[in-house]
């Protein structure tokens, strides 16, 4: 059976949905002339399934709550005593002003981040299994916060440059603000330029183009593209594959890239030598697994049996290979730490008692 949309979701709420998809299908396309105004994180986030969605959000707010408040830490004594400007020479008085105007506005800015990320993550704590895959949804209007972490960094070692200038005599003056202002630059570009294009190519994709200077490279924009299409695969299962099609379907006009579920062949990696085999799955292989798994797991979620299911297909671990394992050996393969989904012990023990016949 087709699998439809929550229903927690509204029209917009499916109109959201779209549009975080639609942002994984394009993924790079022309360079936008603005920053992005749906945060690229919670567009993949989209994808993880029911069980993970409240765990993986209250994670990214917790990130940001905490840096916004080790920020709020380092600046709030120097902003509350504040730096008595007219104790400066008359030459020196502007730049204190400068330094005063931005440690209160660092932390104006991070005080106001932690309150309100302190309410989402109440909110958070509360949220029932029934509406968190619409709250995660409707977060792509977190990338304010994210901003926010930006505006901050870059305040403070705007302040910091400007004070050890004030402080510092003669040739040190000019040296000293010029140390910590390239530190922060080359630091800032090493993390934009090469740590987040290896680690995260569609994050990088997004948040170059803020810079208003920086494009993702074109390595970085074919691993975005190729991870994207796993990650919407992935949004299929969660979301069904309807919503994903007709997101694919508003920007091209047919679905391009998105292989079916059950039955689709996945590609070989063009990044492998000798590309791997391509992995067809018929009908009634997926059906069977899909019985096995509904009796074996009959507390797990329709979406977690049925990711479960593509990870073993995907190992080739068909309901036949599953019975004639041994038990022992059955239970260490599907512990194997290259599952791209590490299994529950719970889980890996259901689905061994399953795969064994009932005594005569």
């Amino acid at each position: 059976m087709t699998k439809q949309i929550d229903n927690s979701f509204s029209e917009s709420d499916v109109s959201s949905l779209k549009k975080h998809f639609k942002t994984l299908h394009k993924c790079a396309g022309p360079p936008p002339a603005i920053p992005p105004f749906m945060s690229p994180e919670i567009s993949v986030l989209t994808g993880v399934p029911r069980e993970e969605a409240q765990t993986r959000l209250g994670h990214f707010v917790a990130v940001v709550n905490l840096v916004s408040a080790l920020m709020l830490s380092g600046v709030s004594t120097v902003a509350l005593e504040g730096l008595d400007v007219s104790q400066l020479e008359v030459d020196m008085q502007p730049l204190g002003n400068a330094v005063v105007i931005l440690t209160g506005l660092n932390a104006a800015i991070n005080a106001g981040t932690v309150l309100f990320t302190c309410f989402i993550l109440t909110a958070l704590a509360v949220e029932t299994n029934a509406t968190i895959l619409r709250t995660v949804t409707r977060s792509g209007c977190l990338v304010l916060y994210q901003y926010f972490i930006v505006v901050s960094g870059i305040t403070f070692a705007m302040a910091v440059a400007l004070q050890s200038y004030i402080s510092a005599t003669g040739r040190a003056k000019a040296a000293g603000a010029a140390i910590v202002t390239l530190t922060f630059l080359a630091i800032f570009a090493h993390g934009m330029m090469k740590v987040l294009p290896t680690l995260f190519p569609y994050s990088a994709v997004r948040w170059l183009p803020s810079t208003l200077l920086l494009r993702a490279p074109e390595w970085c924009v074919d691993d975005a593209r190729r991870l994207n299409a796993l990650r919407l695969r992935d949004a299929a299962q969660v979301h069904g594959e309807a919503v994903v099609e007709e997101a694919a379907e508003e920007i091209t006009g047919e679905v391009d890239g998105l292989e079916k579920y059950p039955g689709r062949t996945m590609e070989s990696d063009p990044s492998d030598g000798e590309g791997a085999p391509d992995l067809s799955w018929t009908p009634a292989e997926v059906e069977e697994m899909q019985d096995f798994l509904q009796t074996a797991l009959p507390r797990s979620t329709t979406e977690r049996r049925q990711a479960i299911a593509d990870l073993l297909l995907q190992e080739d671990l068909f309901v036949s290979e599953l019975e004639a394992a041994s038990e022992d050996t059955l239970y260490t393969a599907l512990g194997e730490e290259s599952f791209v989904m590490p299994l529950k012990v719970s889980e890996r023990l259901a689905i061994c008692s399953a795969s064994r016949p009932l005594p005569a």
